[in-house]
């Protein structure tokens, strides 16, 4: 739901929020195809667009390690 609410308004800094705050639960679940590398291309993508709100910029970190210790 997240992802299609995000697709649906890729400006809203929410619901990108929204969207990297769900695959990052999942990824902490160990969901495979919703691992830390999905959480870290969001991220990255919001950072690009310059909706990655500054708070939330530590995340884009974790999700980076996250994603390369996972590999």
């Amino acid at each position: 739901i997240a992802r299609d609410l995000a697709a649906r308004d890729a400006g809203s800094a929410a619901a990108q929020r929204d969207l990297w705050v769900s695959l990052w639960r999942m990824a902490q679940m160990g969901a495979p195809e919703h691992g830390w590398a999905a959480v870290a291309v969001q991220l990255e993508e919001m950072d690009a667009r310059g909706v990655l709100w500054p708070t939330d910029r530590r995340f884009l970190e974790e999700a980076r390690r996250q994603a390369a210790d996972s590999q």
